[in-house]
């Protein structure tokens, strides 16, 4: 299995992710898009519960603040974060007692540093990672773009609660088909999203994947939209702690600059 070289803050979580866990994705099927009705429906209605599109749509930039609670046996560490984004950029920083970490998207050219020192990563890294943690734009979003699988898988049960398990796409190519499937589970009763589980992809090598989940909870209007305060994280099924947010601006107008590191940032 070749060793994972993914920044040790990853999709908004700040996960390290341990070699040799990884699950590979065959990027050798076809490369087709299906739009399936009954999914899109799905997610029209969990993004309607979530605030509405028309909410959605007025976020231009988020910052989100809280803090990280390790599990015992998970490789997460005690710290607090700030995650910002103006999709598709996006720059995400975990502080813990012996680091700070940050991950950025720099305008096309990802970095992540570690105290001082920064490196770039392909884009590959910055293709795969959304903000998962405001589900409504991510969700929003991918009902709008056409180029994006949505499928509905069936009905499950998710910390005893009955959802609704829609998979979800981008098959442009070989490599979003390998790091941007996500599977998303619906609470059959509000709609809201109450799990999703998407790809931690190695820096060097795309179609070897880790998976990620976050289990949402906590539910909070912000300026009208729905945002879970509360995710618990799992690593390929493995609890690794959890994100509580302590606090959630919207459109406070972040500089372009804060998204791009010395290395690896639009120059």
């Amino acid at each position: 299995m070749f060793r994972r070289t993914v920044p040790l803050v990853l999709l908004a979580i700040g996960i390290a992710v341990v070699p040799g866990a990884a699950q590979t994705t065959d990027t050798s099927a076809p490369l087709t898009t299906v739009r399936d009705p009954q999914a899109l429906s799905v997610i029209q209605q969990a993004v309607i519960a979530l605030g509405g599109f028309a909410v959605a749509a007025q976020i231009a930039d988020a910052t989100v603040t809280g803090t990280i609670q390790p599990a015992d046996g998970g490789h997460l560490k005690a710290g607090t974060f700030v995650w910002m984004d103006a999709p598709p950029e996006f720059r995400y920083e975990i502080r813990t007692v012996d680091a700070t970490r940050v991950f950025a998207s720099g305008h096309g050219f990802p970095a992540n540093q570690v105290g001082a020192r920064a490196r770039p990563l392909l884009q590959h890294m910055a293709t795969a990672t959304l903000p998962f943690h405001l589900p409504a734009l991510v969700l929003a979003r991918e009902l709008q773009d056409a180029r994006y699988s949505v499928l509905l898988v069936g009905s499950v049960v998710v910390n005893g609660a009955l959802a609704v398990h829609v998979r979800i796409s981008l098959n442009t190519d070989s490599v979003s088909a390998a790091v941007t499937p996500q599977d998303w589970y619906f609470d059959s009763s509000s709609g809201l999203p109450i799990r999703v589980e998407h790809r931690l992809p190695d820096n060097h090598h795309a179609n070897d994947c880790a998976v990620e989940a976050e289990d949402f909870s906590n539910f909070q209007t912000v300026k009208g939209l729905q945002v879970p305060f509360h995710m618990t994280i799992y690593e390929d099924g493995v609890l690794q702690g959890a994100a509580t947010v302590g606090s959630v601006n919207f459109n406070t107008g972040l500089s372009s600059s804060e998204f791009d590191l010395a290395v690896g940032g639009a120059q």
